[in-house]
């Protein structure tokens, strides 16, 4: 019995389950949005003050990511064994 109590729903007067609780507002705005469609999506780049394609930012990301990762295995050990403030 407390089983059923913990999925009760309470019936609302004027209410159905089917009711359309939506705004017509936010209804027409989810329907006007395209197919795809991302938050703050990325339109333009600049580097050096000239706009730059994707393709170019990301292999630049992945270079940075190539250096760092090299750094970290042929430098750890040489930092590991200095000592703090030193």
């Amino acid at each position: 019995m407390a089983d059923a109590f913990d999925t009760k729903v309470d019936k609302i007067e004027g209410k159905t389950l089917t009711s359309n609780d939506f705004s017509d507002e936010l209804k027409d705005k989810l329907n006007n949005i395209q197919d795809g469609a991302q938050v703050n999506a990325i339109e333009h780049i600049f580097l050096n003050s000239e706009e730059a394609s994707i393709t170019t930012v990301n292999s630049l990301a992945k270079s940075v990511n190539l250096v760092i990762q090299e750094f970290d295995s042929a430098s750890q050990d040489k930092l590991s064994g200095i000592e703090s403030n030193a």
